[in-house]
């Protein structure tokens, strides 16, 4: 799939791959929290406006390995997302912050153990 970071960010696209988390925001009908982990694999150039915020975003390809139920069964309907909410990142000392943030690995194992639906190659 295509994501992308902020342009205050884009500095992250020189340490290709690296492993990312997608927490959703609040959002109408799936409230919010942790969704999907994968790897960042390489920037892309888009031909047009992507996300609904319009420009200033740089985008990368995102090679998909986990998520939470219903995320990729229906991506277009997050009333059937079932997110792992954010007092669960908490438990496990994550602070829900805006923009990218380095976690050890022990919490990156954790975080990926709340998210159930595997992708298979």
């Amino acid at each position: 799939m295509v994501w992308g970071v902020n342009e205050r960010f884009k500095w992250l696209l020189n340490r290709l791959p690296f492993g990312v988390f997608i927490y959703v925001a609040a959002s109408p009908g799936a409230g919010s929290g942790l969704a999907l982990c994968g790897t960042a694999l390489e920037p892309v150039e888009l031909a047009e406006a992507y996300w609904p915020q319009g420009r200033g975003w740089k985008a990368f390809y995102l090679e998909v390995e986990l998520a939470a139920p219903g995320v990729l069964d229906e991506p277009e309907n997050p009333a059937r997302w079932r997110l792992v909410p954010r007092d669960a990142l908490e438990r496990l000392g994550v602070r829900v912050l805006p923009g990218p943030q380095k976690l050890s690995g022990e919490v990156v194992g954790a975080l990926k153990g709340l998210l159930p639906v595997r992708v298979s190659p």
